[in-house]
């Protein structure tokens, strides 16, 4: 699940809850919700309670303005006639403007997969530095559209990309160079 907070300040994460026959059903004690920042411990949002839709379909309403973009992991917790049901998705929080590419010249960029196709929805983040520490981080996560392009306003110099998506790999940095 994705979350562009340029665009959904408030969006809504839906769960489904099915019975031990696999029907769908709500659970007669709770429904919550819990979501932990990437390789964290200590809880975002801890322990909600996840708003009934309808039967079996839950949501909870997240507030996105203060969240830091980034990756995190969501826990649904069902418990029903004392039995506790769980099960994890991954949520990336992210601002499709750059926080710190904010140059005058619009870099076109079109990634493309091991197969030479365009990558859709991969995970680009901008470097200053072939490093690629984070604080050498120029933008927030940016997602490719549904042909692998993605349009990025630089100012001359060189960058490095780091491109991920699931299930595919590519070369680590990507050098681009800008010329004005």
């Amino acid at each position: 699940m994705n979350i562009n907070k340029s665009q959904n300040l408030i969006a809504r994460i839906w769960a489904s809850y099915t019975d031990e026959t696999g029907n769908a059903a709500n659970p007669d004690t709770s429904a919550k919700i819990t979501i932990y920042p990437a390789n964290s411990n200590t809880p975002t949002v801890a322990q909600t309670d996840m708003t009934n839709f309808a039967t079996g379909i839950y949501y909870y309403a997240i507030d996105a303005t203060n969240m830091t973009p980034g990756q995190y992991t969501v826990r649904f917790t069902f418990v029903d006639n004392g039995i506790t049901q769980e099960y994890l998705q991954n949520l990336d929080i992210y601002v499709n403007a750059l926080t710190g590419c904010d140059g005058g010249i619009s870099q076109p960029l079109i990634i493309k997969d091991v197969n030479g196709d365009g990558a859709e929805n991969a995970k680009v983040e901008v470097f200053s530095s072939a490093s690629m520490s984070t604080t050498t981080k120029l933008s927030g996560n940016l997602f490719t559209d549904d042909v692998g392009q993605i349009t990025i306003n630089l100012n001359a110099g060189t960058y490095y990309l780091r491109v991920t998506n699931r299930g595919q790999t590519f070369a680590s940095p990507i050098t681009i160079t800008v010329v004005a």
